[in-house]
């Protein structure tokens, strides 16, 4: 995978860093993941409070890329998103969305609304479960006890919580 072919959100990158897996996305996308501007300032608002999320913003330009230029049909998307959906008018995800779509690029994202409007607009998006089964199938989790660490500290460290249908798809039980 020598092009980047994954844009992702902030609630993805924090959930990450916050719980201390981030090594875990930089390993799986060894080529880098893409990021707009705007979820950089979002992090960096977010640093203030969470300080580990300053490893997400030490990652800008190396694995991390930002895309710092949106071509005129980007920022198009981008109006006509905030105009359509009210949940857009602030924040990343208009440009998340708008940046995924121009450039055939899959959203990384756990958000529902934003999930339910890219597939809308035919963008393909994986969340955490699809990052954990696929470093379960790439030998990065070597076992249910260490995946099952790794869901306790992004409850307990990032307050991420996978729905039961998804623990029962990662084959972990209810009693986390």
């Amino acid at each position: 995978m020598s092009e980047i072919r994954f844009i992702v959100d902030s609630s993805t990158l924090s959930n990450f860093a916050r719980a201390g897996y981030l090594n875990l996305l930089k390993t799986l996308f060894y080529a880098g993941l893409l990021t707009t501007s705007d979820v950089i300032e979002e992090i960096e608002r977010g640093s203030e409070k969470y300080p580990e999320l300053r490893t997400v913003i030490n990652e800008q330009n190396l694995w991390l890329k930002v895309v710092d230029e949106l071509t005129e049909e980007e920022q198009s998307l981008i109006r006509n998103l905030r105009i359509t959906h009210e949940e857009f008018e602030e924040g990343a995800d208009a440009s998340l969305l708008a940046v995924a779509k121009e450039r055939n690029l899959v959203l990384i994202t756990d958000d529902r609304y934003l999930k339910k409007v890219a597939e809308q607009e035919g963008v393909k998006v994986v969340g955490t479960v699809e990052i954990l089964e696929e470093a379960i199938n790439k030998g990065l989790i070597r076992s249910a006890e260490e995946l099952k660490q790794i869901v306790i500290d992004m409850a307990h460290l990032a307050r991420f919580r996978l729905k039961d249908s998804d623990l029962k798809r990662l084959g972990l039980s209810l009693d986390l």
